[in-house]
């Protein structure tokens, strides 16, 4: 009988509290903003952007809490490259990218007006070694700040520079509050941009049906921003925009509703298959899916992250990133079947060059030693060449117009090929191992060489030479023989791709270049006193 009273008591009270339940209120947190919700439960995703062939983000450095490392990961490369792009004293709020630049934002920093430091770096590589750098090399460019005030909901980059979606702390408190004094209008989101580098301007944000909760990059440059806002706990209307010069941001489509609430989404990566989400569905995995105008196109499942991560896309396809405790693992997904590798390491930064960059040196050093032959061998003084009577070594300012002027078919004809500019043709073979930026003037070089073997071996002289009256003759004299002139053009291609040789025709007696010495040929013009007639001494003849 006691054992019945006292069943039915516990039943009582059992019915007590789930009736207490059930009549409690909401819980606050689920009518606050997104920004100002719990975490899903897991790791952080760290802060990064991502842009053509670059992965940027941000870790703590381990040696002071108070200092950011900024990593880069440059994804064309086989492995994948890691290195440090540089050091910021803060933590890093947010970042966005765009071609090879990346915008920083810091947390803000106490004061009586707070504000959020904004830097900016490029990343550049070396074409001699393949190695890339941050570039100023002193350090990150301090930009203007952006208000301390408020939560920071989004920072994106478009193809007219970065912006920024602020919700002011007046608006989120009214948010929460449902609005509690109706003669007050809180300030609603702020979307700025950058203008110049000078500074923030804000946005016109009226053609949003509804208050922006999220900004993120989108990788086809003509929608160059996507603006999602909460149209419900399991609805998420989005707008893809861009922004105008005059400061106007204009829709290009109809607004895309996403069947699940922005708490549903942890990441947004704008890739070349447009927007890719980064969902968590399910406890213990990712889900990844494609957002288009027509819906959702699933993608792939990603297992767990091991530690702080981030997932995004690039000219080289999807990456994951992982930081297990100081090691860096990378994960590809296949952006179209959405298959995931195994995690690898990434490599350290090494010579692209590799092997095959001491070349140059043993190549020059070749030159160096033949020219020391040719140029400090000892002469027979009967043998050595002379000046033919009547004639004298071309003079330097004569021979480099003349030079200019044969040079001139080449370079217009490479202009033509390669679509340049005579800028272009700074970069000469001897000072690039890129071969495609040293391409133009390789070309008009081979041109030059072509033209003067054709003119030279036909007449002894160039239309270069032929303005500045000018000729090619053998040492013995007379017109040199073809293999003669093909030797002197092909040194001559040598010294166009290396002008400093050009030094030995200023240092040589006889006026002969490298071309001249090898081949016994020389340049020559006719000598100013053998145009004037000479009179002998004495009285003048009778009349």
């Amino acid at each position: 009988m006691n054992l019945l009273k006292l069943l039915r008591g516990s039943a009582v009270v059992t019915a007590i509290v789930l009736a207490s339940a059930a009549l409690a209120p909401a819980n606050p947190l689920s009518q606050a903003p997104p920004g100002d919700r719990p975490e899903p439960v897991g790791f952080p995703v760290l802060p990064g952007a991502a842009s053509l062939d670059h992965i940027w983000y941000s870790i703590i450095d381990p040696e002071q809490s108070r200092r950011s490392l900024i990593q880069h990961i440059a994804t064309d490369r086989s492995p994948p490259v890691l290195r440090v792009a540089g050091v910021l004293d803060g933590r890093v709020e947010a970042m966005a990218a765009r071609g090879d630049r990346v915008w920083i934002v810091l947390e803000p920093r106490a004061g009586t007006r707070p504000r959020r430091e904004v830097v900016t770096l490029l990343n550049a590589r070396n074409p001699a070694s393949g190695l890339d750098y941050s570039w100023p090399r002193e350090g990150p460019t301090l930009l203007p700040s952006l208000p301390g005030e408020g939560r920071l909901m989004g920072f994106a980059a478009s193809e007219r520079g970065p912006v920024a979606l602020l919700w002011p702390e007046a608006w989120r408190s009214s948010r929460v509050r449902r609005g509690s004094d109706a003669n007050e209008e809180p300030a609603g989101p702020e979307l700025l941009r950058l203008v110049n580098d000078v500074e923030w301007v804000g946005i016109d944000l009226e053609s949003m049906p509804m208050p922006a909760e999220r900004l993120a990059s989108v990788g086809d440059p003509a929608h160059g921003l996507l603006i999602a806002a909460a149209a419900g706990n399991d609805s998420t209307e989005v707008k893809r925009v861009s922004v105008e010069s005059d400061g106007r941001c204009t829709s290009f489509a109809a607004s895309e509703v996403w069947p699940f609430g922005l708490d549903s989404v942890l990441e947004i990566a704008g890739g070349d298959g447009g927007p890719l989400l980064v969902l968590r569905r399910q406890f213990g995995s990712i889900d990844l899916a494609y957002s288009r105008p027509q819906g959702l196109l699933d993608l792939a499942r990603v297992p767990a992250p091991v530690g702080p991560w981030r997932i995004d896309a690039t000219s080289a396809g999807v990456r994951m990133v992982e930081l297990v405790g100081e090691q860096v693992t990378l994960r590809e997904i296949d952006p179209l079947d959405g298959t995931v590798t195994a995690a690898t390491k990434p490599a350290a930064p090494s010579f692209a060059s590799g092997a095959w960059v001491h070349l140059p040196i043993l190549g020059a050093l070749a030159v160096s030693a033949v020219l020391a032959l040719v140029l400090f061998r000892p002469l027979n003084m009967e043998t050595a060449p002379r000046v033919p009577e009547g004639s004298e070594p071309l003079p330097v300012p004569r021979r480099l117009a003349a030079l200019a002027l044969d040079l001139l078919p080449g370079v217009l004809a490479s202009m033509a090929i390669y679509r340049v500019g005579l800028r272009d043709f700074s970069m000469l073979p001897a000072w690039s191992l890129d071969a495609s930026a040293a391409a133009p003037s390789a070309v008009a070089i081979a041109i030059t060489v072509v033209w003067g073997l054709a003119w030279e071996g036909a007449s002894g002289r160039t239309p270069g030479k032929l303005l500045v009256g000018g000729r090619v003759e053998a040492a013995e004299g007379g017109l040199a023989p073809w293999w003669r002139i093909g030797l002197r053009n092909l040194f001559k291609g040598v010294v166009l791709a290396a002008p400093i040789l050009g030094l030995f025709t200023l240092l040589n007696p006889l006026g002969q270049g490298i071309g001249e010495v090898v081949s016994r040929t020389f340049v020559l013009a006719r000598a100013a006193s053998s145009d004037v007639d000479e009179t002998p001494s004495g009285d003048a003849p009778p009349s």
